[in-house]
Formats: structure tokens, sequence, C-alpha cells
């Protein structure tokens, strides 16, 4: 879920106060909202879904992955991570990449450093992830405590995440009102940015879910019964991206 900052509400506070038209800044922040919503309750359907299959309830009992924090009893778990449960996991993370692809392609049609944002979580998953089936042996508490550790991380990237996008926001707001060069010189800047980061931080996806598929076929001697999740091409308003070699990507803002 994305965290929502004080400064998310100043912004709105002061869009509703002020007695001057709609603009584009304030047509985006509802827009945003609302999808943001949406594209969060697709994806707790489709994980929740996965997540009920009977082979994966030793999973669920054991793991703190059911959207509750980790309490004391789930952060203590001494139980061990076998080779069954890791190859099991392997099979639930394998599946779960569907809701993953399904947000990152929701994320790319709300804002490009929001999909950015769910990259670098999933990448910093992933690394965690490989770690557990990589370690001999491993408990189930300290997983958790692994997955406590990622959860403080993603609230406080989401915050930092709604205070960029207030500001790009306000940018437009003023640019529209104003008709101010400078901000939309700035607002420019931020989009090419953002969107290099993308393709960069995709790459390092990538990477780490092929480690774990490399685990997996280790384990199992046999393919993973997955793919790597294919890189998905942003989509930022106002702007037209083509990436060529070697990593470079071309956009024109206008």
């Amino acid at each position: 879920m994305i965290g929502i900052s004080n400064k998310w509400w100043s912004f709105l506070i002061f869009f509703m106060a002020c007695g001057c038209a709609t603009t584009q800044g304030q047509r985006d922040y509802r827009n945003t909202h609302n999808k943001i919503l949406k594209s969060n309750k697709e994806f707790q359907s489709c994980y929740t879904k996965i997540g009920r299959k009977p082979k994966y309830k030793i999973l669920f009992d054991n793991l703190a992955i059911k959207g509750e924090k980790a309490d004391l009893r789930a952060l203590t778990n001494e139980k061990e991570f076998t080779k069954e449960h890791k190859n099991l996991f392997l099979d639930f993370y394998a599946e779960h990449q569907v809701c993953d692809q399904q947000k990152l392609n929701n994320f790319s049609k709300i804002d490009g450093s929001l999909q950015l944002t769910a990259i670098k979580q999933l990448q910093a998953r992933g690394n965690a992830f490989l770690g557990w089936v990589e370690a001999q042996p491993i408990t189930y508490g300290q997983m958790n405590k692994d997955i406590e550790r990622l959860r403080e991380e993603e609230r406080e990237q989401n915050i930092n995440w709604g205070n960029e996008y207030v500001s790009r926001l306000d940018l437009i707001h003023r640019a529209e009102l104003a008709n101010r060069e400078k901000a939309k010189a700035e607002l420019k800047v931020s989009i090419a940015s953002t969107m290099e980061d993308i393709v960069d931080g995709l790459i390092l996806l990538g990477v780490a879910q092929n480690s774990l598929a490399a685990q997996q076929q280790s384990i199992n001697n046999q393919p993973p019964p997955y793919t790597q999740i294919r890189p998905i091409t942003p989509t930022i308003i106002n702007t037209t991206c083509r990436k060529q070699t070697m990593g470079t990507i071309h956009c024109t803002t206008f």
C-alpha cells in the first residue's frame, strides 16, 4: 500500500480551499489516488487467490505474509525452512509473479516513479528470497525478521514517493496557473531521469529473478516453471521514449 504523508493532505486541502479553476495538477492528484486504490485492490485479490491454495498452507502458517505485522511468536519461530519448504516457496514465488507483473503494468500507467519504486521493492524482495533459499540452515523466525525489515523499508520508500509526487504535481499546478517556464523545465528533467532509472531497475530485477530461477533448477534438477518478469515499457503522460542499444533511452517530452 502506498503511504500518504502529511504533505499529501496539505496539498489536497490547499486545492480544496482555493477558489481557482481546476488545474491538471488537481486532476492528476484525484486520478492517481483512485488508480492506486484500484491497483492495490486488484493485486490483493490476485495474491489472496494464490495464497488460498492448500499446498501453500505451511508457508502461510509460518511466514508473516498475510499482511499482518509479525508478532513475537513469528519472530522467534524456530521451525527450519527445509529443502521441501524452499521448493514450495519457489513455486509460490513463481505463481506470484503474475500479480507482480499486473502491479507493474498498472503502476506504469499511473506514474513512472511509482513504477520505479515498485521495481526496486521487488528487487529487494528477490534478493532476500534468494538469501533464504541459499541459507543452510535458516528458520522461519529469521525470515520473518527479514519480512518486517522489508516492510519498514517499503513503507518509508512509499512515503518518499508520495512527497516527490506531490512536488511534481505542484510544479504542474504552478506552471498551468502562472505559465512558469522554469517549472516546466524542472518537470521535464524529472521525467527523463525517472525513465532511465526504470530501465536500470528492470535490469537489476531481472538479475534477482534469474538467480532465484537458477536456485529452483538446482533444487529440482529441472527447469523452473516460470520465466522472469519481462521488461515493461513505462508509460508517462506527455512523454515518448524509445530504448536503443546498451540500455540508452531517448525521451521527447512535450
